[in-house]
């Protein structure tokens, strides 16, 4: 069995008996360093670099070939893949979707092309094509594909949630995950895929805290702790657990209880001290994200927070630094951006650029879709502050960051309607007016044809600002009248200082226009919605 493991993940190359022990050797060592990676890199020590792509499951079957011949006894944490089947590890490879970067195309459809034959083949193709083809493509080609086995339909639907969130298609990605469950709960009792509903249950609670469905995300999240026995015993127990927790305490951070979020995060930091010696490596990497999960909360929570924020960043930094040691990784990189957005926070301009700038060298060399945009446009952000005004460099950054979702595909979503806006608010300072209306009203479109009416109140608000600049003093009403209506309907429960400036401005240019009656009357409602804002300061 581990002769063919051998020819199969070389793809033919010929290795010495002096080979093949170096590479026993170097496996033992990686079975220790399991972590959540999908891919690893094995490098042989004998002069010749030959780099093999291996998945979980072949680590497990090179395992069990270890434990037959007593040279290993430190393969217990991955034991747990004994209970899933061959089919399911490309569920794990999904799931870990982010540490695609150690794939290298070629190499992988080379054993793509001599290994899997059967309708497997298609998964793994899309798993590839995934990172460099057009996700919408993807997507299409996964609806269509059709087997008469309901456990690579099942793997397909998955793969089909994944790709829905690759593509920030949220509603459709949580329609997609919900009916995934539905099909598992009816296959309950069948063991094998109470590891996949476990999971399901996890995720699931992500998107519907994103939807603002926040007590069904708490109730999956419980489903899914009701399944850890069934699935897992001892320290893997407790392991998982940990992971339920942190869910729910994203989740208490979305409904802004930051104080029972950090409890049950602190709480995590105390068990994975019990159970880390067991798990080294995938509590490193767990740990790590729960300091990063701290580092948002406190941030989130205010200025008085933000040197505990800073503190949790360079922990979680650390430490993911010393598991991936010097290799290119996205993790490290936003671990960088987040320490970069703290110390914009704190107003340490130099060092937000400097962090931001190490995080923008990483995504580039990853070619990182979802996060070098994320990265470009933070940059921008910092460079547009009014403490550094640096506009030039702003329009640089904020341009590239354009460019970047033109290049990715991603021309028709919200993160792409996002830089829009941000490029025309920094075209504005620039005194290009006519381009920033051009790139705000393109904005504005885009908030309108997906909904988005927070985008759609700002947008309106910053084109009242333009037309205003170009003495459109109708226009300028116009618009921030459009934008009031919507800030209102949206305020109504918990009215915002946004809607008492827009008060302020469009009572301003009523003034401006000799129109007194029309400028009282948003005066009127400004004194009133300011004493109501100042009640509750108090």
């Amino acid at each position: 069995m581990f002769d063919k493991f051998i020819d199969s993940t070389f793809f033919n190359q010929k290795l010495t008996h002096q080979n093949k022990i170096q590479f026993q050797m170097l496996s033992i060592q990686l079975l220790k360093q399991i972590g959540n990676t999908s891919f690893y890199e094995i490098q042989l020590l004998d002069k010749i670099q030959i780099k093999a792509y291996i998945t979980k499951q072949e680590i497990y079957n090179v395992a069990t070939y270890y434990q037959d011949l007593n040279l290993s006894q430190q393969t217990s944490e991955d034991m747990n893949l004994a209970k899933i089947p061959i089919q399911g590890q490309i569920f794990l490879i999904l799931n870990n979707i982010i540490d695609w970067r150690k794939v290298q195309i070629n190499a992988l459809l080379e054993i793509i092309e001599q290994g899997a034959q059967d309708e497997f083949q298609f998964l793994n193709r899309c798993l590839i094509k995934k990172m460099t083809e057009d996700i919408d493509e993807l997507i299409q080609q996964a609806i269509n594909f059709k087997s008469e086995n309901k456990f690579i339909n099942l793997q397909k639907d998955i793969l089909l949630f994944y790709l829905y969130n690759q593509s920030q298609q949220y509603e459709i990605s949580l329609k997609t995950i919900l009916s995934i469950i539905s099909q598992l709960e009816q296959n309950k009792k069948e063991n094998n895929f109470l590891f996949y509903l476990f999971n399901c249950y996890v995720n699931s609670s992500t998107l519907l805290s994103l939807h603002g469905k926040r007590d069904e995300a708490i109730e999956n999240l419980k489903k899914s702790n009701s399944l850890l026995t069934n699935i897992f015993q001892g320290e893997e127990l407790s392991l998982y657990k940990q992971i339920v927790n942190i869910n729910l305490a994203n989740i208490k951070q979305d409904l802004f209880e930051f104080t029972e979020a950090q409890d049950i995060l602190n709480q995590c930091l105390r068990d994975m001290a019990e159970i880390q010696d067991k798990f080294p490596y995938k509590s490193q990497r767990l740990i790590a994200q729960i300091h990063n999960n701290l580092s948002t909360s406190y941030q989130q929570e205010g200025d008085e927070k933000l040197d505990k924020s800073l503190e949790h960043s360079l922990i979680s930094l650390q430490m993911n630094e010393a598991y991936f040691g010097n290799q290119y990784n996205s993790e490290i990189a936003k671990n960088l951006m987040n320490i970069s957005s703290i110390y914009k926070d704190l107003q340490m301009f130099d060092q937000a650029i400097s962090y931001s700038l190490k995080a923008e060298e990483i995504f580039q060399k990853l070619n990182d879709k979802e996060n070098l945009p994320i990265c470009l446009g933070m940059i921008a952000s910092i460079y547009q502050d009014e403490d550094i005004a640096d506009y030039q460099k702003a329009l640089e950054y904020s341009q590239k960051c354009v460019a970047s979702l033109e290049k990715y595909g991603k021309k028709n979503t919200i993160d792409f309607a996002i830089a829009l806006h941000s490029l025309s608010r920094i075209l504005h300072s620039l005194g290009q007016f006519e381009e920033s209306l051009k790139k705000c009203s393109q904005a504005l479109l885009l908030f309108q044809e997906m909904n988005e009416e927070q985008g759609q109140t700002q947008s309106f608000e910053l084109i009242s600002k333009i037309y205003k600049s170009l003495n459109n003093l109708d226009l300028a009403i116009d618009n921030l009248y459009d934008a009031i209506q919507i800030r209102q309907k949206l305020d109504k429960d918990n009215p915002t200082e946004e809607l008492l400036l827009d008060y302020q401005d469009i009572a301003l240019m009523w003034e401006e226009k000799g129109d007194t009656q029309e400028s009282n009357y948003y005066i009127s409602k400004a004194k009133k919605l300011e004493k109501l804002l100042k009640i509750q300061e108090n």
